[in-house]
């Protein structure tokens, strides 16, 4: 869309909060979501009707009509997004999980591997794990653990 998402803190630096500003010159930010916390890794969603961000190692679910957060996991390190919006891929200190938008249906995909950097509109996960590869993404309905298969870059 025309609007861009960034995360300022407060003047002690002790909270980050959302804020949003209109991509059109001369508009002024607004804090779009204000939590407790330092929110951080603020992305929108392809289709735009979402934002994830962390908060202390929590993911956390903007919806963007309303502004209304829901924590879809804790021990999250990274997040990206399915190029359908329908799914969120999170790294964990050891692991990589999948969670479904509307179920909030959380599944193990990657036991052990924590790579995960993009998802290509294509349908390929980027990863990095002392080189760049790329791997098909799982089903939506994909069970885990999956056995990790990516051909490295190069």
């Amino acid at each position: 869309g025309a609007t861009v998402l960034f995360e300022a803190g407060t003047e002690r630096g002790l909270d980050n909060d959302l804020w949003a500003i209109p991509f059109a010159g001369g508009a002024k930010p607004t804090a779009y979501v204000q939590t407790a916390g330092r929110q951080s890794k603020a992305q929108f969603s392809p289709d735009g009707r979402w934002a994830t961000a962390l908060n202390a190692n929590k993911l956390e679910l903007v919806d963007i009509g309303s502004g209304t957060v829901t924590v879809l996991a804790s021990d999250a390190r990274l997040s990206v997004w399915s190029p359908d919006s329908r799914r969120v891929l999170f790294n964990t200190a050891g692991s990589t999980y999948q969670v479904v938008i509307g179920t909030g249906k959380v599944t193990l995909l990657y036991s052990g591997f924590r790579g995960v950097q993009d998802w290509t509109s294509d349908g390929l996960l980027v990863w990095q794990n002392n080189q760049l590869g790329l791997m098909p993404a799982p089903d939506e309905n994909a069970t885990g653990p999956l056995p990790v298969m990516p051909k490295p870059l190069g």
